[in-house]
């Protein structure tokens, strides 16, 4: 083989090799978006959300586990109650409340 296509080739492979650690660059990247905390993968932000608890309400506690967050809501009138509020759309999902 002579001197010029030896450096082609060297350049060829050059230029592969950049475009595998381009290529695996931007996997890494694509991956380690979905894994972050903030937006679980295509969720969106929900904004306001509207519970509709009586007047004097307050929260007590709140929690987050397995896509939900729960809510210790107390006073208002009613007994003590905890809300269940999907985390990725902000919908009410239920009411848990002991009777009087």
């Amino acid at each position: 083989m002579n001197l010029t296509a030896l450096k082609g080739i060297a350049i060829g492979m050059g230029v592969l090799v950049l475009l595998g650690l381009t290529a695996l660059g931007w996997g890494v990247m694509t991956q380690a978006g979905k894994l972050k905390g903030g937006t679980s993968a295509g969720a969106k932000p929900f904004g306001l959300v509207e519970l509709g608890q009586p007047t004097g309400s307050q929260m007590a506690e709140a929690r987050a586990e397995g896509g939900r967050i729960f809510l210790k809501v107390t006073g208002g009138g009613l007994p003590d109650r905890l809300l269940v509020i999907d985390a990725a759309t902000g919908q009410h999902l239920g009411t848990l409340q002991l009777s009087r």
